[in-house]
């Protein structure tokens, strides 16, 4: 489960060429894994954004006596030019301590990457950050094979690209669709190409992204005050 820590280092940005649409969302997801022990990432590309963010705040706690992260990138394709044994992150400082991160090629639709995905996690991830082929076909197979096996009632649940390039996107259509009663959904993100969410209600690490269904949220900062 996650916990709190007073520290907050801050986000490092990484200095190769990051993807234009996930850039605006590296430090949302980044404040997101400092609350997480187990993250699971289905749909990573070259690795060119969200895995470096969700690294750095797993990569944060690592020192914690509680804390034993596990983070997950599940892909069709190997990464082109990021080798899988973790080197590509060494000259990160805050990823130097990582040694908690699996890849698993297969394709999400897939019974056996699943079950693949899980042994690697080893427990139920508190975030699923989803970034696949971003069609309504696509998130309701995905969803009607990820959700029964690895979700909870306070699994945080994120979709990008709900918005391409403005527009709103169908396969939020299909998330809202399977949004269980635990949970709520909410558009946490309409710049980037968008960034829904399905939150748990009640939970107290996600509750304060429950502002509105549309509205853009944003994490409180470290004095509690909502962020500008």
């Amino acid at each position: 489960m996650p916990f709190e820590d007073a520290t907050k280092p801050g986000f490092e940005m990484p200095t190769h060429e990051m993807r234009p649409d996930v850039v605006g969302l590296l430090p949302l997801l980044y404040e997101l894994a400092r609350r997480a022990t187990h993250v699971l990432e289905i749909g990573c590309g070259n690795l060119n954004g969200s895995s470096q963010a969700f690294l750095q705040g797993l990569a944060e706690y690592r020192s914690h006596p509680l804390h034993d992260p596990r983070f997950v990138s599940v892909d069709l394709h190997d990464p082109a030019g990021f080798p899988l044994d973790g080197s590509w992150y060494a000259g990160y400082p805050a990823l130097a301590r990582c040694g908690f991160w699996d890849y698993v090629r297969g394709d999400s639709r897939e019974p056996e990457t699943v079950r693949q995905a899980q042994r690697s996690l080893g427990a139920k991830p508190d975030v699923v950050y989803i970034d696949t082929e971003h069609t309504y076909e696509q998130m309701a197979a995905e969803l009607d094979l990820w959700m029964p096996l690895v979700g909870t009632p306070g699994t945080l649940w994120l979709f990008h690209d709900t918005w391409m390039s403005g527009e709103y996107n169908t396969m939020t259509d299909a998330i809202k669709e399977r949004c269980p009663d635990t949970h709520a959904y909410a558009d946490l993100r309409v710049d980037s190409n968008g960034l829904g969410a399905l939150v748990p209600k009640g939970n107290p690490w996600w509750s304060d992204l429950l502002v509105g269904e549309t509205e853009l949220v944003s994490l409180p900062t470290a004095e509690g005050e909502p962020a500008p």
